[in-house]
């Protein structure tokens, strides 16, 4: 995984370059690490999926996000994860030790993405 990873990122966030809310996302994230943590790719980058062995099928329903150690977390569980690691989301670590918060979190994430999957969701709103 560390090859994957351009020099001092310690996350690789693969996102659907052709979702609306997917880039919303990636350009959140983008602009809340100023140290730079998170190498956010498009999971349409040319053999990356293939390097990282994850489907596509996989890539498109949730986000998928890497550390450099290679962990994978997906779905609610990698938003989560990866914005807890951001400057002032620090306390979402704690939060997401709770497992009705990480079940919430599911629910919301998997509705949501049946949402996405429709495209109810552009420009970081999911009309519901």
């Amino acid at each position: 995984m560390a090859e994957t990873l351009d020099a001092g990122r310690q996350f690789l966030l693969l996102y659907d370059a052709e979702c609306g809310l997917c880039q919303w996302t990636q350009k959140w994230v983008e602009a809340h690490d100023p140290a730079g943590l998170v190498d956010a790719r498009p999971l349409q980058t040319p053999g990356l999926l293939g390097r990282l062995s994850i489907r596509e099928e996989d890539a498109l329903r949730e986000i998928h996000v890497i550390s450099r150690s290679g962990e994978l977390r997906v779905g609610a569980d990698a938003v989560l994860w990866l914005v807890s690691q951001l400057p002032g989301y620090h306390w979402l670590a704690t939060l997401n030790r709770s497992h009705a918060v990480r079940k919430i979190a599911r629910l919301t994430y998997r509705e949501i993405a049946k949402r996405r999957a429709r495209q109810d969701c552009q420009e970081g709103q999911c009309h519901f």
